[in-house]
């Protein structure tokens, strides 16, 4: 199978943001820490669980992991790096800047017309699936989010009984916005070079899902430029929201996971309570129960610069 294509397939996106960005990052810092020791890496998997600050990266092995800490809570994080013999740097001296020019190229960006120089609110995104006529493409709807946005499936096939097929979803962390951004890129590029394709769809069906955690995505525009989960209720808990990526049944509640709903890793209460993947589970059992092998599943992430992909044995 000619599958190798889409490690190939990368987007270059020119920064917007958010369009309100009722929380500010004035003074925050990211930190990158090089833990060159299973000590030193215990001591950032401390940190990592307490919820006192963004992690970008997961300290799951030795080497950098980047940081993001608030004014007040940056001595504290200098001063347990040094006691740990942790080297590090300042990565990004103000997330504040970041996020405000993010905000002013978005400005100067046409909103409403998906175009893969600027990032586009769900809506923008919903209008370009909706209008979407090609006899190789077929959009559905496979489930809502805790809000009521519809989660739409895009199918590339050449026709025919089902064959070896693809899965790739993007944007199930709200805040990655260049995964959702890659995600309609593909899909623009499967119909506008089609023919370029003609040989890959003979043997291969592939299904995107451009934009799973829409109600997170929405709240990083309109709210917290940082949000990651989506936005369900927990019960008990003033905190909202589940990371949907740590939610499925496959090592529920395992390693770099948490309990705490305040946390960025919440599991949630059990596998599955949320929607969105609720909405993913069922879509691939029942296309199984049609016919349908999924050989390969792509999930679209950012910031780690890696290609995470599963295949089938």
């Amino acid at each position: 199978m000619k599958v190798a294509i889409f490690v190939a397939l990368t987007l270059v996106v020119l920064t917007s943001g958010s369009q309100t960005g009722l929380r500010h990052f004035k003074g925050y810092q990211v930190i990158s820490a090089l833990a060159t020791t299973r000590e030193q890496l215990d001591a950032l998997r401390v940190l990592y669980f307490i919820n006192d600050y963004d992690f970008w990266t997961s300290p799951n092995g030795l080497g950098a992991t980047d940081i993001m800490a608030a004014p007040e809570l940056i001595p504290q994080l200098v001063q347990l790096l040094t006691e740990k013999g942790i080297e590090f740097a300042i990565k990004f001296d103000d997330v504040e800047k970041l996020v405000e020019d993010e905000r002013i190229a978005n400005a100067k960006a046409s909103i409403g017309r998906i175009d893969w120089t600027s990032y586009q609110p769900y809506d923008s995104i919903v209008q370009f699936l909706t209008t979407i006529n090609s006899n190789i493409a077929t959009v559905s709807v496979i489930g809502q989010t805790t809000e009521g946005r519809d989660i739409h499936v895009v199918k590339f096939s050449s026709g025919g009984p089902p064959k070896k097929s693809i899965l790739i979803d993007s944007n199930i962390h709200a805040r990655e916005w260049i995964a959702g951004a890659t995600g309609t890129w593909i899909i623009n590029e499967l119909l506008t070079n089609s023919a370029n394709y003609t040989a890959i769809l003979q043997e291969v069906d592939i299904y995107v899902i451009p934009m799973i955690n829409a109600d997170g995505y929405e709240y990083t525009w309109t709210s917290d430029r940082m949000w990651r989960k989506t936005r369900s209720v927990n019960a008990g808990s003033s905190c909202m929201g589940c990371d949907p990526n740590r939610n499925f049944p496959f090592q529920w509640a395992g390693e770099s996971t948490s309990s705490d709903p305040c946390t960025d890793i919440y599991h949630g209460s059990a596998p599955l309570t949320e929607p969105e993947t609720q909405a993913i589970d069922r879509f691939v059992r029942e296309s199984e129960a049609a016919g349908v092998e999924f050989y390969a599943y792509a999930s679209l992430h950012s910031y780690s610069n890696v290609m995470i992909i599963n295949l089938k044995d």
